[in-house]
């Protein structure tokens, strides 16, 4: 997380600009203004001591958080992956500034991300995540207008056009959990099989029946498909 507290660690104070102080009278003023979030102006009031310090390190520990999550949804969810991750886009991208900055930008991106992880990966998210995100959600969108405009196009976009299902989505036994083809029909078909030999017993089975031994013993031989 200090990698992306860098530039306010630099500077000795997290970044302003021309919008913060906007941003921040709306709680003093008790005025509303056009593309100044009283959402986010709330934020910096509540998060000013000492020296907007807090704000920084809220915006800080949410990227972090909303990267580990998409990592984790993509199988991707050990700490040195995590680690890399935020180093190579804390050099390579301006993140660190957006989140060094009192500003809502940092915001536009955690929406969309939360939305993403809401709508195609619930799956991978705990409960307490899942409304987590949705709050956080919701919270990007009040920091900014064109935030708010892209999330509910995306949510339009995921609601008209579901994202075509998992194809492990419709097994029972959890497999699309792990990735791996669950084998629970061939222990059906030993089951089968077995019941049908103590039918059989005592009498030479046709070669119909034969044939389907044969074929469900040369079934349960082949190697395991991974």
């Amino acid at each position: 997380m200090l990698m992306l507290l860098a530039p306010a660690l630099w500077n000795g104070f997290p970044l302003l600009e021309y919008d913060t102080g906007g941003y921040f009278a709306r709680w003093f003023e008790g005025t509303l203004e056009v593309s100044r979030s009283t959402a986010y102006g709330l934020f910096l009031v509540a998060l000013a001591q000492p020296d907007f310090w807090p704000a920084v390190v809220v915006q800080a520990a949410l990227t972090v958080w909303v990267v580990a999550l998409v990592l984790r949804a993509h199988g991707l969810g050990r700490s040195v992956v995590l680690l890399m991750t935020v180093a190579g886009l804390s050099v390579t991208t301006t993140l660190p500034w957006l989140t060094s900055i009192l500003l809502t930008d940092i915001f536009a991106g955690l929406g969309v991300l939360a939305l993403y992880l809401v709508l195609l990966r619930g799956e991978t998210l705990t409960g307490f995540e899942r409304a987590a995100l949705v709050v956080l959600a919701a919270f990007s969108g009040a920091t900014h207008n064109a935030t708010l405009a892209v999330e509910l196009a995306l949510v339009a976009a995921a609601t008209v056009a579901p994202p075509p299902a998992s194809k492990f989505c419709n097994d029972p036994t959890g497999a699309h959990r792990t990735g791996r083809r669950n084998f629970r029909p061939n222990s059906v078909r030993v089951q089968s099989t077995s019941d049908t030999s103590r039918k059989t017993r005592g009498r030479k089975p046709s070669e119909s029946s034969a044939k389907r031994l044969r074929a469900s013993v040369v079934s349960l031989s082949e190697p395991p498909i991974k």
